[in-house]
């Protein structure tokens, strides 16, 4: 009978804590799981854009070079709001200087909505996806807190980053903690011939 009862209370004391480190390891899983979506999509991101980001800023600049371009661009430019106006006048009075190509670096990481408003959608489509189809992260919880846009001056400023912070609550009774997962990722650009690039 004594027996018994022992059994009984190990069994009352065992369970609960073999349930408790059950729950802790599935969110210690879930948590590297999380973290890991999170750098491999911000690594992508920046990979594919370091990659085609230089023959796309050919093209603009050789549209731009058109009159039919230049009166496109001044009868569009009426609707324009003064921030966009501001930043393609911006990259247009920058001429190469020492002083210009430093003041480019400093400016260089934006932290303004209009980067975020087409960065985070971005970020979310190099997101691995279920097999559902549905990306394993949450839009919602994906903010992209700044880009570094490259500007094709120098090799200095022939970079592209992005810095992501991603939140997830854990669901843990009472406390409901929020986990913020960090990701940065910087690369070069390619330029080809243009900058002394090797291609």
């Amino acid at each position: 009978m004594n027996e018994s009862g022992s059994i009984a209370l190990e069994a009352a004391f065992a369970l609960p804590l073999l349930l408790c480190i059950g729950v802790a390891l599935s969110w210690l899983l879930l948590t590297a799981r999380t973290e890991s979506l999170v750098r491999e999509a911000v690594d992508e991101a920046v990979r594919t854009t370091a990659a085609h980001a230089y023959p796309l800023d050919l093209l603009a600049r050789v549209y731009q070079e058109s009159e039919y371009v230049r009166n496109i661009e001044n009868e569009v430019g009426r609707f324009l709001p003064y921030s966009v106006k501001a930043m393609f006048q911006e990259r247009k009075q920058s001429d190469g200087s020492g002083e210009a190509e430093a003041e480019a670096v400093e400016r260089a990481w934006s932290e303004s909505d209009f980067h975020r408003s087409w960065a985070e959608p971005f970020v979310m489509s190099f997101v691995d996806r279920g097999a559902d189809g549905e990306p394993l992260l949450d839009s919602d919880r994906l903010v992209v807190t700044s880009t570094l846009i490259p500007t094709f001056v120098s090799e200095d400023t022939s970079y592209f980053g992005l810095s992501v912070e991603y939140r997830m609550t854990l669901p843990i009774p009472f406390f409901s903690p929020e986990v913020v997962f960090r990701a940065a990722a910087m690369e070069r650009c390619w330029v080809g011939e243009k900058l002394g690039g090797q291609g």
